[in-house]
């Protein structure tokens, strides 16, 4: 019969040390030097092909977006109603009113994506506007008022840029992410090639 292991007591590894001195270093880092090197160019070339997608085709790239958010909404309002079976009393009633919103806005979504993009770009405006105006009350406090007020005008002219022309803040939106996109594509895709390992063979 096999011996059962003693919890009790550490295992023996007097001679761990010398067991990890022997492994083969020059085959394992070399493969994880190039996995990771792989990983890095992958990425890099996923996020050139979406920023290309939304560079260049913005009304599909909102679209598409909107849809997936709105299945993802969907989704998130079946989680309410499996967990709100769960329930009794005003929980129940609860869960089965956030479930009905967000069945609601995630239908709305992909029936109505423009018109979603557009409500949601509205929203984006009002909080920047109310956000803007809020800073200004720091004005009232000593120290970096050059800098509340500059944040401030920033937030309040981009909070009437977006609620004025929601379309074309909308439209701003997809090209500023596929720019940030295009930048950490690039990044990557150099940090792929110029990235040397620190571990050389010929040192031990």
């Amino acid at each position: 019969m096999k011996k059962s292991a003693d919890k009790t007591h550490p295992v023996n590894c007097a001679n761990c040390s010398e067991t990890f001195n022997e492994t083969p270093w020059e085959y394992i880092m070399p493969g994880l030097w190039s996995a990771s090197r792989k990983i890095l160019l992958m990425r890099g070339i996923i996020c050139l092909g979406i920023g290309t997608i939304f560079l260049f085709f913005p009304g599909a790239a909102i679209v598409i977006g909107i849809g997936i958010w709105g299945i993802y909404m969907i989704s998130e309002a079946l989680i309410f109603i499996i967990r709100s079976l769960q329930l009794s009393g005003k929980g129940r009633f609860w869960g089965y009113l956030n479930a009905f919103f967000l069945l609601l806005i995630g239908l709305g979504a992909i029936i109505f994506p423009w018109l979603t993009g557009e409500y949601a770009v509205l929203l984006a405006g009002c909080w920047l506007l109310v956000g803007g105006f809020q800073q200004m009350w720091l004005l009232k406090a000593p120290g970096h008022r050059i800098k509340i007020l500059f944040s401030s005008l920033c937030s309040i002219v981009c909070g009437i840029f977006l609620i004025i022309t929601p379309l074309a803040g909308l439209l701003a939106g997809c090209w500023l992410l596929a720019i940030i996109l295009w930048a950490a594509g690039c990044s990557m895709l150099t940090a792929a090639y110029s990235i040397k390992p620190a571990y050389q063979p010929e040192d031990i």
